[in-house]
């Protein structure tokens, strides 16, 4: 369950997240396919320094706002398929997290996917997260956009059952202005199945 593998928490939190130096690079195009396989091959250890050198070679968001939303965007078409396919959990997670670290307004569909059809609550876990850090730049591009990712939010946390997801998804949409959301209603657990009847002896042969 979600709750046990909370080790992943504080530690991808300062490894990745935490003011990673953003460096301008040559404008686009983009392609990071070769970077995600690389993520799906690699050792755990090895997904720490592929995760820091994407985040931070992206171009800055202040002086090259336009070339970092298509490095984003590019992030997010090669990694997205990882976050939701990979058998491998640590690809997943990491996926997630470079998705989200952006910060681009050209990944808010493939986080707004990623929160709402992930079957890895970790990944939910850091689409949220990205959704909520992204609500403030979608405003400024309109309410379709806003209402698009609190749509998605709104979605998936009414079907959240893990207690730590449901929060992210609720700072990220009482942050936008709407109301919290209950946990989900437990799920019925399966009937137990009933055990097979005891054939009838046989009859005696007649005579």
């Amino acid at each position: 369950m979600f709750q046990s593998r909370r080790r992943w928490r504080p530690l991808l939190l300062t490894a990745f997240v935490a003011a990673c130096p953003l460096h301008a690079l040559a404008a686009g195009p983009y392609d990071f396919h070769p970077q995600a396989t690389t993520l799906e091959a690699a050792a755990d250890k090895d997904m720490v320094t592929l995760a820091n050198d994407l985040l931070s070679g992206a171009p800055s968001d202040t002086t090259a706002i336009i070339d970092r939303n298509k490095y984003g965007g590019a992030i997010a078409d090669a990694f997205r398929p990882l976050a939701l396919h990979s058998k491998k959990e640590n690809v997943r997670l990491n996926a997630a997290i470079i998705i989200a670290g952006m910060h681009t307004v050209s990944t808010d569909i493939a986080l707004e996917d990623l929160v709402r059809t992930s079957t890895d609550p970790q990944v939910r876990y850091w689409a949220a997260k990205g959704l909520n850090d992204l609500l403030p730049r979608l405003k400024t591009f309109g309410k379709t956009d806003v209402q698009r990712a609190t749509d998605a939010l709104t979605d998936a946390g009414k079907r959240e059952h893990d207690p730590i997801v449901l929060q992210e998804i609720n700072r990220a949409l009482t942050g936008a202005g709407l109301a919290a959301l209950p946990p989900a209603p437990a799920t019925a657990p399966e009937p137990a199945s009933s055990p097979a009847p005891t054939p009838a002896p046989a009859a005696p042969a007649a005579h």
